[in-house]
């Protein structure tokens, strides 16, 4: 009821003033010329996606929803590949040559100090996490941003 009385005129008196303030107002889209009005029936709703689109239109109306998405959560995934590489220094004593102990400084992994930090076990956590990191936050990021901002010179 609302909707009906406050929303469908407010939405009708910004509709014309935008008209009046540019009243030649038009967008390219590949070869053909739409006015604003042919714009707002093709994509509809919240204006992201076209209504009856293609597969292929719907993935090129997607890539800024990708990309902010990826930015969002670029942080959080940041910080959980670091933690898979975060390493510390432990003193350890260890036989020494003479059959003294020896204390000895080591880089254990946090999450598990059994581990020798870059040997064994954590040398596949290490790498997993490299991966993580230049296909996650560079390339995504990086691919993402690429695509829009080739959107924007079309």
């Amino acid at each position: 009821l609302v909707l009906r009385y406050v929303g469908v005129p407010l939405y009708r008196r910004l509709r014309q003033a935008v008209a009046q303030a540019v009243p030649s107002t038009r967008m390219v889209l590949g070869s053909r010329t739409n006015s604003w009005g042919s714009l707002a029936k093709q994509y509809g709703g919240l204006g992201l996606f076209r209504q009856h689109g293609t597969f292929a239109e719907f993935l090129v109306d997607i890539v800024p929803v990708l990309f902010i998405s990826l930015w969002v959560n670029r942080a959080t995934v940041m910080s959980n590949f670091q933690e898979l590489l975060h390493c510390q220094l432990f003193e350890v004593e260890q036989a020494g040559p003479d059959g003294e102990s020896v204390t000895v400084f080591e880089q254990r992994y946090m999450t598990e100090p059994d581990l020798v930090c870059y040997e064994g076990t954590h040398a596949a956590i290490a790498l997993s996490a490299a991966v993580g990191i230049l296909v996650w936050v560079l390339a995504a990021c990086l691919g993402i941003g690429l695509l829009c901002f080739r959107s924007i010179e079309r």
